[in-house]
């Protein structure tokens, strides 16, 4: 069981990879000038949802959201640093960023929100692809799904190109938007 888990994740991890390198040098066909050359990005923000206290969703054998964003993260860091992209990661292991001064679990998430939100905040000029996974009990809800920010009209596209290898690769009949 865990070993299937384990493949599962690492080509989740490869596609993720390679859907956005893909889309980086070529989108439907057509050269994008404006992401072709690495140096134009100044960096790439990954942030592995959750960890430390904060496990996330809980999948039905145990498995912790915190974990399987860690490990998809860190393959995504690996293949992107080897293509030539600087990374920069919100977290490279299991631990909240939070203040270490803050003493509720409640105070300690809010801090390690707003650490996340100054780190990407720093890097401006970067492409930032957080990382996680949603559990929600009606079983008509499944399936990859990409958000993205308003403040770039590349987030849209980026993120309707990543929607759409998901669905033509992994998941054919996810309808999410």
């Amino acid at each position: 069981m865990y070993y299937n888990k384990k493949i599962k994740i690492f080509f989740v991890a490869v596609a993720v990879c390679l859907i956005v390198g893909l889309f980086l040098k070529i989108h439907n066909g057509k050269s994008i000038p404006t992401m072709t050359k690495t140096s134009e990005i100044e960096q790439i923000v990954i942030d592995p949802g959750h960890g430390g206290m904060d496990g996330g969703a809980t999948g039905v054998d145990g498995s912790l959201e915190k974990n399987i964003n860690l490990k998809i993260s860190l393959k995504l860091r690996d293949i992107l640093r080897v293509n030539g992209f600087r990374v920069v990661m919100t977290r490279e292991k299991d631990e909240s960023i939070h203040d270490a001064n803050e003493k509720t679990i409640a105070k300690q998430k809010k801090s390690d929100m707003r650490k996340r939100l100054k780190i990407m905040q720093d890097n401006p000029n970067s492409l930032t692809i957080s990382v996680h996974q949603n559990k929600f009990e009606q079983s008509q809800y499944y399936g990859a799904q990409m958000f993205y920010s308003s403040n770039n009209p590349m987030s849209k596209t980026l993120a309707e190109c990543l929607q759409k290898k998901f669905v033509e690769n992994l998941q054919k009949d996810n309808k999410r938007q």
